[in-house]
């Protein structure tokens, strides 16, 4: 059975209608009795009747957001946004952006420069670092693909609530800093194979050194972002488990 906060609008608007119509009479009743007892007995119930429909229609104002029907439809984003998982409403966030953005990919300087009024000897020497740094770079792709479709596949399960918000966390977390920890390495190599050149000088390889050295110092910042996640959630599992 539907209880009283489940009654339409049109059904409320009809009431508070009927209520006006009875305060109304009883206040043409009383201006048209004759007798001042039962004149004055009228207007006290009119009186009294308004104080009703005053304190009713204050009442169903304050509820009408919960009278209100629920036509909305819930977007594929709402519904995304909100999961219900097995800790509890709350839902920890984690930054995605690990690989390294789309600038990132470009190729340095070095590996790209033509230049025929340079020696022959420093354009073998830009040819033989290009190679060198692609290589590198290739080798950090190939380690970071297969996590990065971990991480995914742990979305897909968290999305599929078969694993909590804590533990999405926690194992992509880990593997984040894995991530972070292998562009550091790579970055550190880049700067090695640059710097021990013999042959380039400074000014030549400076932008890209400048390049690699950004590169590695957000990696760095990463990895020790998510080193803290890591550290709050194990002195906290309770805590977060427990939500």
């Amino acid at each position: 059975m539907a209880g009283w906060h489940e009654v339409s609008p049109g059904a409320l608007v009809a009431l508070i209608c009927l209520w006006v119509a009875v305060f109304l009479i009883l206040v043409s009743w009383g201006v048209m009795t004759q007798g001042k007892k039962r004149r004055q007995i009228l207007f006290a119930a009119a009186g009294t009747w308004a104080v009703f429909l005053i304190v009713g229609g204050c009442f169903f104002i304050m509820w009408e957001p919960t009278l209100a029907p629920q036509t909305e439809e819930e977007t594929p984003e709402k519904r995304e946004a909100q999961p219900s998982m097995p800790t509890g409403a709350v839902v920890l966030v984690i930054d995605e952006t690990t690989l390294p953005k789309e600038e990132e990919h470009q190729p340095l300087a070095i590996e790209t420069t033509e230049n025929s009024k340079i020696s022959r000897e420093k354009q073998q020497e830009y040819r033989r670092l290009g190679r060198q740094l692609r290589s590198i770079e290739q080798l950090l792709m190939s380690r970071l693909d297969p996590l990065t479709a971990e991480i995914q596949r742990i979305d897909q399960r968290f999305k599929a609530r078969e694993i909590s918000n804590y533990d999405a966390l926690y194992q992509k977390s880990q593997l984040k800093v894995r991530q972070e920890e292998m562009i550091v390495a790579a970055m550190e190599e880049k700067l090695n194979a640059l710097q021990e050149s013999n042959i380039l000088t400074a000014e030549d390889i400076n932008a890209d050194v400048e390049r690699i050295q950004k590169r590695r110092d957000a990696a760095q910042q990463k990895r020790e972002e998510y080193q803290g996640v890591l550290k709050e959630l194990s002195d906290h599992a309770d805590v977060f488990l427990d939500l």
